[in-house]
């Protein structure tokens, strides 16, 4: 039994936190209900960001404190989203209260408001809990003052496979000392581990929690070679049996080739249309694609993760993008038994249009245009840089590579020299200073 109280007890408590006085407006005092054991948990309302007049570490710390001195759980209430909320602010408070300094002190969960803001993906929440924060399922925490003995271990645990589906299934038999009518079963991931107990067991091992005496898991979720699971019950107060005997899987299955990006034919390419496309090629083993889309190469809270892309399909396009920011993407393959690699993470830029846009203190002119000879820019540097010059296709494929010089300010006249290039129209990007302007040219 648990309550969520509003997150302040009192102005000033802790020092520095001023809001509305739960104890004396609303007549609320969680630390009466703590003293006198009436609640097993508290999940006050922190709904501030942290670092703010409210600061939301600031009350984790005390409300921990309170329930630890008091032998109680702490579950920490998060509002979703509110004004002045990035996409980062909640995924960093649940990481707060898994810090070690508030473990220890009881704090052991999250609830959050509201359920709407988790179907709406609010700020890619629903896509950061589902890749990230809770990918896997995890014990609820004992409550020592609850009564109960621990479960006797389970026994005879093997494994099949379906060969037709690639689906592995470990089973177990319910040891006969177990007799209650309530149970539940946890499936651990060993990896490397040689834990003599559950609690030496690393964070994030949990596979699968189950009232049934079997789970399934398919070799999508394996690394090639040999995983090791054991097997635990629970009490009905979350009291955890001994480890059973380790089960071995063996997967020899291998996936298919990393797919090929053929287009871009640059790792690092850009245009002034406001798209990207992506094409690729597979294996003639493919059943399917995944492709991620993000402006973080490391793809914490992509803007597109689609891991269900038909195998037919081979190309992508990307609209809308924004001037100045740098788009990043990434694909996979699949087959009957698992993932390819992930390609080599290309980028990709929207350019400006016009150099007004970044560089309206210096003066620049591409000439002549069209041109059957070397292209010529002339620009005048208030101050001394660093300048670049790269010739593209409009597709964004980088024909001339230019090369990086520093200039003294003053006016000077830059050669970019396209030797055999076909005619046609191609885009010359210009660098000067860390800001980029395009412009179109014509070679006949």
């Amino acid at each position: 039994f648990g309550i969520s109280p509003f997150g302040i007890w009192k102005n000033g408590v802790p020092q520095g936190i001023i809001g509305m006085d739960a104890y004396n407006v609303i007549y609320a005092d969680p630390v009466n209900w703590l003293e006198n054991k009436y609640v097993d948990y508290l999940t006050p309302q922190l709904y501030w960001k942290i670092g703010g007049s409210q600061d939301f570490r600031k009350l984790i710390n005390w409300w921990s404190d309170q329930v630890y001195a008091h032998d109680r759980h702490l579950y920490t209430g998060h509002i979703l989203s509110k004004t002045g909320y990035t996409a980062d602010e909640v995924p960093n408070q649940i990481a707060m209260t898994r810090e070690p300094q508030y473990r220890v002190k009881n704090s052991l969960g999250s609830v959050h408001f509201r359920s709407a803001l988790i179907n709406n993906n609010t700020n890619g929440i629903r896509s950061r809990m589902r890749d990230i924060i809770y990918k896997y399922p995890s014990i609820p925490p004992l409550m020592e003052w609850k009564q109960g003995e621990a479960p006797a271990t389970p026994t005879n645990v093997t494994t099949t496979k379906n060969e037709q589906t690639g689906v592995y299934e470990i089973s177990w038999t319910r040891n006969p000392a177990n007799t209650h009518e309530f149970k539940r079963y946890v499936v651990y991931a060993l990896g490397n581990q040689t834990p003599a107990n559950s609690s030496e067991i690393a964070d994030g091992s949990v596979r699968a929690l189950t009232a049934d005496e079997s789970t399934s898991i398919s070799s999508f979720d394996l690394p090639m070679g040999a995983s090791k699971f054991v097997i635990t019950e629970l009490s009905p107060a979350n009291r955890e049996s001994a480890l059973s005997q380790v089960v071995t899987i063996l997967k020899t299955e291998a996936g298919p080739s990393t797919p090929l990006i053929v287009m871009p034919t640059d790792i690092n390419s850009g245009s002034t249309n406001n798209l990207a496309r992506f094409q690729w090629t597979g294996t003639s083993d493919v059943q399917g694609f995944h492709y991620q889309w993000a402006t973080n190469p490391s793809f914490d809270n992509p803007i597109e993760d689609n891991n269900s892309v038909a195998s037919a399909t081979t190309s992508k396009i990307f609209q809308n993008l924004q001037s100045g920011v740098k788009y990043y993407f990434r694909l996979r393959a699949r087959n009957g038994y698992s993932w390819s690699d992930w390609t080599t993470t290309y980028s990709y830029e929207l350019w400006p249009s016009s150099i007004a846009n970044v560089l309206a203190e210096n003066k620049v002119s591409v000439y002549p245009n069209p041109t059957t000879g070397p292209i010529l820019v002339d620009f005048t540097l208030p101050k001394g840089g660093t300048v670049r010059a790269d010739l593209f296709s409009p597709e964004g494929q980088r024909k001339v590579k230019g090369v990086t010089k520093k200039y003294y300010a003053g006016d000077h006249t830059l050669k970019v020299f396209h030797g055999k290039l076909v005619p046609g129209i191609y885009v010359l990007r210009l660098q000067i200073n860390g800001l980029t302007s395009t412009h179109r040219v014509v070679i006949l």
